[in-house]
């Protein structure tokens, strides 16, 4: 339940280029405070820390239609008002092919592919207790992807007729001053 209020400042970075025209990089990075205070069974607690995560991403192009991209995540530690949950990352890298005059892509994912499992640990603390934790779920995958674009997306901005004329300042005059 509720026990209390987090008062929280950051900021936020993102990149992105373009090399040797075949490959895109992207990349943010979040930086944030954590100032927490709250009650828990009559106890008055607080806790702070400066916390953060990262994210990247990049696509080649490669010939005859075919790409690669790859993903990471990371979070790192965060704080809780009465202890810690463990820091968190995840990769990915995807092979695909595009299809169908570009509008379709088909591939083949891997998630996690050097590590099976996840472990996820927390430790919490306060003036009677004191309690760590851990468990573990299968995190590598294997996958097929499959895209398909409908229609035809067009940014450019289409010129409007309108049925209304501003005439109403024809003819009028400008004042003298």
């Amino acid at each position: 339940f509720n026990v209390g209020q987090n008062n929280s400042i950051g900021v936020n970075f993102f990149t992105s280029t373009k090399l040797f025209k075949i490959w895109t990089i992207r990349a943010g990075f979040n930086a944030f405070t954590y100032n927490a205070t709250g009650e828990v069974n009559g106890d008055q607690l607080s806790n702070s820390a400066i916390l953060f995560n990262a994210n990247g991403n990049t696509t080649i192009q490669l010939k005859k239609d075919w790409t690669i991209e790859a993903f990471g995540f990371y979070r790192a530690r965060r704080q809780t008002i009465q202890g810690y949950n463990p820091s968190f990352s995840i990769w990915s890298i995807t092979l695909q092919k595009e299809i169908w005059d570009k509008r379709g892509k088909l591939g083949i994912r891997i998630v996690e592919p050097l590590k099976a499992d996840k472990s996820f640990g927390s430790e919490l603390s306060g003036e009677n207790f004191y309690q760590i934790s851990d468990f573990t779920i299968p995190f590598r995958s294997f996958g097929l992807t499959f895209s398909y674009k409908f229609g035809k997306l067009d940014f450019k901005q289409r010129q409007r007729r309108s049925k209304i004329n501003n005439t109403d300042q024809e003819g009028v005059a400008e004042p003298n001053f």
